[in-house]
């Protein structure tokens, strides 16, 4: 019996052709998206990111209202919070990396039940929940390539390669490139804080543009907060204030303690640096006005 979690160009399966491309060449985009008592946070920069990823990669997008079509659908009997995944692909076709002008995009919306306490919430805080996060440094690198940086593309094996360096040890992993700027975590954004003011990484030639991450640097803008979008070194991160990572899920989740494991073909110590949680100052401040614009960017279903 299919379950009913996903559908498929509407029609609900499990299932996808051993022809999609999405599953040979990982020709496509995705979009994860928390839904919260029948409203799906940040909707329109979601969908407009998956539209701006689908003209980079020629791939026709198909209309707003269908994709919302089928998220109320699959959300019709949900009692809590969950997780909306959108994916776009090219469509299906015979083996060959060519495009051809006759195929027909796929979409898929799927729905997880649940969401994960974000470490601000007042009811992770009363429950103990709110734990910030213990960083690693993966060895596995993230490709330098401008034409796919900033969408959110199917092609993730670095991302999975990485993921798998740690088990439960650690919550998140930082991603560098080949020449050592450190980039993204495996599924974040990074955010450092050095005198009050924010710094991230810059994302022209690798990486995810995430969209608590434009949120962040848009909040602090208008609150006269001073944003560096720039590249950030491992040596760097270690003399910051603070660090915090963000997603779509987790919101901003401060940093508690990075650890540097140099490889067997680096000469660099093993470091190890600790924050406390009055560091997490700038973090608690950006998460209220996050939570303030929230329910103006909250699409009810």
């Amino acid at each position: 019996m299919v379950m009913q979690n996903c559908l498929i160009n509407g029609i609900a399966t499990n299932y996808v052709s051993v022809q999609e491309r999405g599953l040979q060449y990982g020709d496509g985009l995705f979009e994860t998206i928390a839904c919260v008592d029948n409203g799906l946070e940040f909707w329109q920069a979601h969908f407009n990111r998956l539209q701006q990823g689908a003209q980079r990669l020629q791939i026709p997008c198909p209309e707003e209202k269908l994709w919302l079509q089928d998220i109320a659908l699959l959300c019709k009997n949900l009692s809590g919070n969950g997780v909306i995944k959108l994916i776009l692909t090219r469509g299906c076709s015979e083996r060959g990396y060519r495009q051809l002008d006759t195929l027909s995009s796929t979409r898929m919306v799927s729905l997880t039940k649940g969401l994960a306490p974000r470490y601000f919430d007042s009811t992770a805080s009363q429950n103990g929940e709110n734990k910030a996060a213990d960083l690693c440094v993966c060895r596995q690198t993230i490709s330098i390539n401008p034409a796919l940086a900033g969408i959110k593309h199917l092609n993730r094996l670095e991302n999975v390669l990485a993921r798998n360096e740690w088990k439960d040890t650690y919550s998140e992993g930082l991603m560098l490139d080949s020449d050592g700027r450190v980039i993204e975590g495996t599924m974040s954004n990074l955010f450092a804080v050095k005198q009050m003011q924010l710094l991230t990484p810059a994302l022209t030639m690798s990486g995810v543009t995430g969209i608590i991450r434009e949120k962040i640097i848009e909040l602090a803008d208008k609150n006269l907060m001073p944003v560096s979008i720039t590249e950030l070194s491992m040596q760097a991160l270690f003399t910051m204030d603070a660090l915090f990572i963000c997603n779509s899920l987790l919101e901003i989740l401060p940093v508690k303690t990075l650890l540097f494991q140099p490889s067997e073909f680096q000469t660099s110590p093993r470091q190890t640096t600790t924050w406390q949680t009055g560091t997490f100052l700038q973090a608690r401040k950006l998460n209220q006005l996050l939570q303030e614009i929230k329910g103006d960017h909250v699409k009810r279903i």
